[in-house]
């Protein structure tokens, strides 16, 4: 975002400009305001599967934790969706990635 769209606009010329404090609550304001179609196609995936949506809220508002299991369909789901739910795929779940971000932390 910061790059394709903010770099080279009038306010922020350069990507210099644009890797700034302001660029980068310009890039975030975008990215609440726009319809981005990854999001929008991950927003459908959860509303249509239940489970994975379930098993997302327990791990991110309720803190819990879950066992790491291959043959889990909501877990497989998820890593489809770009959620990594375990990296390093050990018993129980330390962290969820959404592409290369950490989300949310859980205690094992």
């Amino acid at each position: 975002m910061i790059d394709e769209k903010i770099a080279g606009s009038e306010c922020y010329p350069t990507r210099s400009d644009a890797w700034t404090k302001d660029g980068i609550l310009e890039a975030e304001k975008r990215i609440l305001t726009d319809r981005i179609p990854l999001f929008e196609s991950m927003i459908n995936k959860l509303e249509d599967d239940e489970k994975l949506c379930k098993l997302l809220f327990s791990l991110l508002f309720e803190g819990q934790n879950i066992s790491y299991n291959p043959y889990e369909a909501s877990i497989q789901k998820g890593y489809m969706l770009s959620f990594n739910f375990n990296k390093n795929k050990q018993t129980g779940v330390k962290t969820i990635r959404l592409g290369g971000k950490v989300i949310v932390e859980a205690v094992v």
